[in-house]
């Protein structure tokens, strides 16, 4: 029997369950039944090793209070007060945490740095496992090069190792790193797992196995993805394995994916739907039994992933929610668009949709026809008056200094966010990010960006020129300077923008209580 560990590698924030290495699950388990899957979560683990170290130095003692509290509230009943007061330490030091051993470890490959205690610890408990072949699941730049000396290490003691997740959906082949990774794969992972694990078993050869990346005769090979056609035949996820304690939230908020990929495309600074192979759906049956058996196993919260629902997709979502009487609360993902409407809205609210997250990005309608978003600013206005009307709670993403945005257009975004405070609960805003195989990053002079720093290099974000518009180095010090004016709009203030699943079991459980909250929200600086 091939036995196979799929890792989860450090360093995120932990508080979301892994919905990929769970679906690389329970695929391969279908397929190859003489085959043993475990998985592994070693940010879980990292976190851990963080409270023992610094649970004994006296000045760490606020931090280790929060990280109780974070770790150990099993229920909704906690203090406000308390919950405001852990997270302003918590979050900030576990971010800078994150930051440092990120550095760590990107010098270890860069040969700067000798191996560390931390790896050694990780690489220890994979190889107890006694693995024939490890997986990493990579989606966020910071585990990229924790898992790179894993990697490095898992090798020299002979187990196969393979790379894949969303860091690779972009340039691929030149993340491809032969050191430290015998195989990486591109597009959905299960199908092209399951044939390379067939391939491996039978020593056979690799060119039939989609979206692989490998070496052949000294020269990287990069096999063409392909797409699983039909996603009702993939199985459910596999959380079986997990231990909702190891995660950070009073009760555990399951991740759905209804759909995979996006239906709009277009967005010019996104590369997010290259992560997957077209749009295709699920079938609703398929996810409302879903979400009928993770209830039967007394879970019901959930956070659909997917990246946007279109509001006839969640109308027809909550028709058969609300028909087969299933009693849940849930986070959506969306574009602001007219076809949403309050008699959309009030459905999804009684089949329990509590949250909605939704990609507004800028309310003046000249950036936003240039990002090529699809939505109109009266729109916009109309979409979170009936969303709010219907009892659900708004939360905005804002993106500060798109390219040949000027700051009076700026001014519109936070002047709309500020005039209709009364429907917006959650300001979240990012300064805007140039990432390679974007529209922006292949075509910059459209955007008016005249250089691009580095762009030969790998790296998650890229710094550029701009001949107008706010500038590379005002970006930041635009998000600073408005950071309490977007807080405000919160009575927990702006920490409940990373702590989605904490907001979900607010808004469902403490509805009452949060709502008698009162909230300050500034005047808008200029």
């Amino acid at each position: 029997m091939t036995n196979v560990v799929l890792i989860l590698p450090p360093f995120v924030k932990p508080f979301c369950i892994p919905v990929g290495i769970s679906y690389l699950k329970s695929f391969a388990e279908k397929f190859l039944p003489d085959v043993k899957i475990k998985c592994l979560d070693l940010n879980s683990v990292f976190h851990d090793i963080v409270l023992k170290y610094y649970e004994n130095k006296p000045e760490a003692e606020d931090f280790i209070k929060a990280f109780d509290f974070f770790k150990n509230t099993r229920n909704s009943d906690f203090d406000f007060d308390d919950l405001k007061k852990h997270s302003a330490v918590f979050l900030p030091v576990l971010n800078n945490i994150h930051a440092k051993y990120v550095s760590f470890f990107q010098e270890m490959i860069n040969g700067k740095r000798h191996m560390n205690r931390l790896a050694k610890t990780l690489a220890s408990m994979i190889l107890k496992q006694r693995p024939d072949i490890v997986g990493f699941s990579v989606n966020h730049d910071f585990q990229w090069h924790i898992s790179l000396v894993l990697g490095l290490i898992l090798r020299n003691k002979g187990v196969k190792v393979v790379f894949g997740g969303n860091f690779f959906s972009v340039n691929g082949e030149k993340k491809f790193f032969p050191a430290a990774m015998d195989f990486a794969i591109v597009g959905e992972g299960e199908n092209s797992f399951v044939e390379l694990l067939k391939a491996i078993e039978n020593n056979s050869g690799l060119d039939s196995v989609p979206g692989l990346i490998y070496i052949k005769d000294n020269k990287i090979v990069n096999n063409e993805p392909k797409p699983l056609t039909n996603l009702d035949e993939i199985p459910l996820p596999d959380y079986s394995w997990f231990n909702p304690r190891e995660y950070f939230t009073p009760k555990p908020v399951l991740p759905i994916l209804t759909s995979r990929g996006c239906y709009w495309r277009k967005c010019a600074f996104c590369v997010y739907h290259k992560n997957f192979l077209g749009y295709r759906q699920r079938s609703i049956q398929n996810v409302v039994d879903e979400l009928r058996f993770h209830k039967k196993c007394g879970i019901d919260c959930f956070n659909f992933v997917d990246e946007m629902i279109s509001a006839q997709r969640f109308e027809q979502i909550a028709d058969e929610i609300k028909k087969q009487e299933i009693n849940i609360n849930y986070i959506g993902m969306a574009k602001p668009t007219s076809d949403f409407t309050y008699e959309i809205f009030k459905k999804m609210f009684d089949s329990g949709c509590r949250m909605m997250l939704w990609g507004v990005e800028s309310a003046n309608q000249r950036v936003l026809d240039l990002i090529n978003k699809g939505t109109v600013v009266n729109d916009i206005k109309k979409v979170l008056e009936d969303c709010a009307k219907a009892g659900i709670k708004n939360h905005v993403f804002l993106i500060f200094g798109f390219p040949t945005e000027t700051k009076e257009e700026l001014l519109d975004t936070l002047n709309f966010v500020y005039q209709n405070k009364d429907v917006i609960h959650c300001v979240h805003k990012g300064s805007f990010a140039l990432e390679a195989g974007s529209e922006i990053f292949n075509n910059p002079e459209k955007y008016c960006i005249s250089f691009i720093h580095n762009k030969d290099k790998i790296l998650n974000k890229y710094r550029y020129d701009v001949n107008r518009g706010v500038k590379y180095s005002e970006k930041e010090h635009y998000s600073l300077k408005y950071a309490e004016f977007c807080e405000s709009f919160n009575p927990l203030g702006g920490f409940i923008g990373s702590l989605r699943e904490h907001a979900l079991i607010i808004y469902s459980d403490r509805a009452k209580d949060f709502n008698r909250l009162k909230r300050n929200v500034h005047f808008l600086p200029k």
